[in-house]
């Protein structure tokens, strides 16, 4: 019996190993001497007990390969991530143990994203943010950002070092840190590997250099969560430059590694209140449009919406009147937003969401607790516009 559990404790491999060297021994037996029928069903016994226990570990063993989720109160963020049973229920939010590559054109609202989307993870879980920002931190709007979604904890920086790659393993050695919950690094784009720094010429600048440094901080990433007990989220930005011509792919710098290695992609664009307004409103206020482009799952192409309030961050009521239009929930109808008995115009909104009057909002959010997808317009709403 005790050989017997060593044997089960021992590993599938090991497993195989043993039957194969019981065979082995079967047939070494001399002909001459005739196998003691009992040897027989001991065989078979094993085989079976074998079986069963490999049977068993086909179990996953880890905690890396659960994707677990943060509700953000965002309803199409939180609806842009579903996960489907058997049983017909749909988990909703955004995975918060997998890397993300957040990509889109100059100042369109990523790192807003990326921070802030941090920042409601980390608050969950009362943990911290390590954040490397190579082109540049604001203390104060970051600050600002964090404070609109709740976030109370602490942001710890990489930097200090001239060498980047030496900042990165920093970053790299927070996330380690069961205290820290999120990794940002702002951005792929702005690593400037030491061969350019100290260069004398371009013939010894190492081309290629910026996507091993990120090709190498990504596996570290990916191979992290193994060694946690608690979740970790990784947001990496960088900039997405338009092709020269239409016969070429837009570039995002940092090589194809990060491709790969990174679970979710999300492309960031911005979106309009209405054809008459722009895209950056009176106030300063504006939507970000993020388009999930990859997922695990096989899921993609669902698009969410946040609103972005002028010298604050995003705002939860001025997104949930947004998605109610969205879905068809709310109407717009003669400059106003309606919704049952609430209505109100873009100005009077605005001024609303500047003045703190959480009360306003709450219908907006209330009407989209069972919001799973976009209703049919009517006619007479689509006329009213």
């Amino acid at each position: 019996m005790l050989a017997l559990d060593l044997w089960v404790r021992c590993g599938s491999s090991s497993f195989f190993l043993i039957q194969i060297w019981l065979r082995i021994l079967a047939l070494s037996t001399p002909t001459h001497k005739p196998v003691k029928p009992a040897g027989i069903p001991i065989f078979l016994a094993l085989d079976i007990i074998l079986s069963i226990k490999l049977i068993k570990m086909t179990e996953f063993i880890g905690k890396s390969h659960l994707t677990t989720r943060t509700v953000t109160g965002f309803r199409s963020l939180d609806l842009a991530f579903p996960q489907f049973s058997k049983t017909k229920e749909v988990k909703i939010g955004i995975p918060n143990n997998l890397p993300y590559l957040v990509f889109g054109p100059k100042s369109f609202g990523k790192t807003t994203i990326c921070l802030s989307l941090a920042g409601i993870i980390a608050q969950e879980q009362r943990k911290n943010i390590a954040m490397r920002s190579i082109e540049g931190f604001d203390a104060e709007w970051s600050g600002q950002q964090l404070d609109a979604i709740g976030f109370k904890g602490k942001v710890l920086l990489a930097e200090g070092d001239d060498n980047e790659e030496y900042n990165l393993d920093k970053l790299l050695e927070f996330m380690r840190d069961e205290s820290v919950a999120v990794g940002i690094l702002d951005s792929i784009a702005a690593i400037q590997p030491e061969s350019e720094v100290n260069a004398k010429s371009v013939v010894e600048i190492q081309m290629g250099r910026r996507a091993q440094i990120t090709n190498k901080l990504m596996r570290h990433v990916t191979n992290i969560p193994f060694w946690r007990e608690s979740p970790l989220a990784f947001f990496a930005i960088t900039h997405e430059y338009k092709p020269y011509s239409q016969y070429e792919k837009s570039t995002k710098p940092g090589g194809d590694g990060k491709q790969y290695l990174s679970r979710i992609h999300i492309k960031v664009g911005r979106e309009k209140w209405s054809q008459d307004t722009g895209y950056i409103l009176e106030d300063g206020s504006f939507i970000i449009k993020g388009i999930v482009e990859e997922f695990n799952y096989g899921i993609k192409g669902r698009d969410f919406s946040l609103f972005v309030l002028g010298n604050y961050g995003l705002h939860r009521g001025m997104s949930a009147v947004w998605d109610c239009l969205r879905y068809n929930v709310a109407q717009k109808k003669k400059g106003r937003v309606v919704l049952g008995e609430t209505s109100a115009t873009l100005n009077q909104l605005l001024a609303q969401a500047h003045a703190g009057d959480d009360a306003t909002f709450q219908p907006f959010i209330d009407a989209l607790q069972d919001v799973y997808e976009a209703k049919p317009k009517k006619k007479e709403d689509e006329s009213s516009e």
